[in-house]
């Protein structure tokens, strides 16, 4: 291709698998005339989502987990700020807020969004879920703000995977600090985790599972099991056994779900709305539209940060294959292990057949996680605000 006609590569999306499709193609065609890569996303900055339940709970500052786009790729960078509206698949175009842009190839990384099982509007407005920067200072936010009006919060948590136990670990001991703070007396705080599976981190090993348990309850958390939450009224939430919890605050950990897809034609989904793809990460008889993250369904492959990463770098990899002339690979999943964090000092680990559970796995937690944070500066202040944490109060800041 030359100057004027070069090969159009259109990502969709700035999440875990967006950004890093973008990097493998940055890497293959930085200052390459041949080759334009333009990256569209409906925010300007790269959020490590891995970490806002603690940006929810005051530990880490949400400068410290949104990475402006800018900084990442200072060097030709073609970014637009705009939201997504359909694709055309048959055109080669998407239409956004801002415009229409064409494509050679494009890559639909647009991620998932909350999946609140039919509750209905009404409740879905009265709970706070954790998926991006805006939830998180909406969590923080309102368990402050109780406390500021002299009110003390029912929180319930509901969901037991690694979301809703990292959430309710870490609310509790930030309560703890807000209790201290508001200087209030003889002050429980009521915390509930509720989740539809007869045990915690249905995922991981039943070991894992029970010694989260343990140590939740240990701190006061009243978790119950084998029920669902069907509705939120204004004070408490409605279970499926008909029991109510008082609740002043809620926050929805239950799980995730692919956005409504935007194609023309439509493109088949599966029960979860991912779009069904190949082996090598594009959609069924077009080889040229590469799905990766949340947004696709291969084989068992899980909904996580994780897996994101690695098939972003793989679809940007067969995209320069196709472009190169060169076979396409099949994409292979090499799942390198889950964790979670119970608060300070405290965490769950699963890698290789090994469970480590307590202080070691805290440690190995957070120098995974500060390890996959982009940017030398970046790792350096989330490092700070860790060990600030270990002697100061965390952030009260909204």
């Amino acid at each position: 291709m030359s100057r004027r006609n070069p090969t159009k590569i259109l990502i969709l999306g700035a999440g875990f698998g967006g950004i890093y499709a973008f990097f493998e193609l940055h890497k293959r065609y930085h200052n390459d005339p041949s080759v334009s890569i333009r990256l569209i996303s409906d925010t300007d900055y790269f959020l490590f989502t891995p970490l806002l339940h603690e940006v929810a709970t005051g530990g880490v500052s949400q400068e410290n987990v949104a990475f402006t786009i800018y900084s990442m790729v200072p060097c030709c960078l073609d970014f637009v700020k705009a939201r997504v509206e359909s694709v055309d698949t048959v055109a080669r175009t998407v239409r956004t807020s801002v415009g229409e842009f064409e494509y050679d190839y494009l890559v639909y990384a647009l991620g998932a969004g909350t999946n609140f099982f039919g509750l209905s509007a009404t409740a879905q407005k009265r709970a706070l879920a954790l998926k991006t920067l805006a939830d998180a200072r909406a969590i923080k936010t309102r368990l402050v703000s109780l406390f500021k009006e002299g009110l003390m919060p029912h929180v319930v948590v509901v969901g037991g995977g690694p979301t809703g136990v990292e959430i309710v670990a870490e609310a509790h001991e930030y309560l703890e600090q807000l209790i201290k703070t508001f200087r209030i007396l003889k002050a429980p705080h009521p915390l509930t985790l509720i989740h539809g599976g007869d045990r915690l981190l249905q995922h991981f090993s039943p070991e894992l599972g029970i010694e989260a348990r343990r140590v939740l309850k240990k701190r006061g958390v009243d978790i119950i099991g084998n029920d669902t939450v069907v509705d939120i009224e204004k004070d408490a939430v409605v279970l499926a056994s008909g029991r109510r919890r008082i609740a002043n605050v809620v926050i929805w950990a239950a799980g995730v779900k692919a956005y409504p897809v935007p194609f023309s034609p439509s493109a088949p989904v599966d029960a979860k709305g991912r779009l069904l793809i190949t082996e090598a990460l594009y959609l069924k008889n077009n080889p040229r539209v590469f799905v990766v993250g949340d947004a696709a369904a291969l084989h068992d492959i899980p909904m996580t940060a994780q897996a994101a990463v690695a098939m972003g770098r793989a679809a940007g990899d067969n995209i320069a294959r196709d472009i190169e002339r060169a076979p396409m690979r099949a994409f292979v999943y090499r799942h390198k292990g889950d964790m979670f964090s119970l608060g300070q000092w405290f965490a769950g680990a699963e890698i290789g057949g090994w469970h480590f559970f307590g202080h070691f796995a805290w440690w190995l937690w957070r120098t995974v996680y500060l390890s996959k944070v982009i940017g030398f500066r970046n790792k350096i202040k989330v490092m700070i605000d860790w060990t600030l944490n270990i002697f100061l109060p965390r952030d009260m800041g909204v």
